[in-house]
């Protein structure tokens, strides 16, 4: 669709900017995204647009708002049973999680319970 198509623009708009150093302009794109990928229900794409702007605000050295990204995308991506995706934000959700001194044990544990497929016991918990 039009919208998935200006989505995905936006992201990779975004990406661009962060990869060339230009942090500050890439953030509004990946907003635009977001916004979008909301609309259209797309739930993959929600999750890779948090954690683009999870790197976002890391590089900006806003960690209070990156591990928010980073954490939201990485339970997103485990409810998906997405081991690779949710992995490799791990690291990413940890360090900015350690800056901004906010502690993620419970979400870590409910990651690594939703990647098990301990999916239904989290809801009633």
């Amino acid at each position: 669709s039009d919208g998935a198509t200006k989505a995905a623009t936006h992201y990779a708009l975004g990406r661009l900017l962060i990869d060339s150093g230009r942090v500050e302009e890439a953030e509004s794109h990946l907003q635009q995204a977001l916004a979008l990928d909301r609309e259209l229900g797309s739930v993959p794409a929600i999750a890779k647009d948090l954690a683009a702007l999870g790197a976002c605000r890391a590089h900006l050295n806003d960690h209070l708002s990156a591990a928010g990204y980073f954490q939201r995308s990485a339970k997103i991506y485990a409810l998906l049973r997405n081991e690779v995706r949710t992995r490799e934000l791990i690291a990413p959700l940890v360090n900015s999680a350690d800056q901004a001194g906010i502690d993620i044990e419970a979400s870590l544990h409910w990651i690594e319970q939703w990647l098990a497929g301990q999916i239904e016991t989290s809801l009633c918990n």
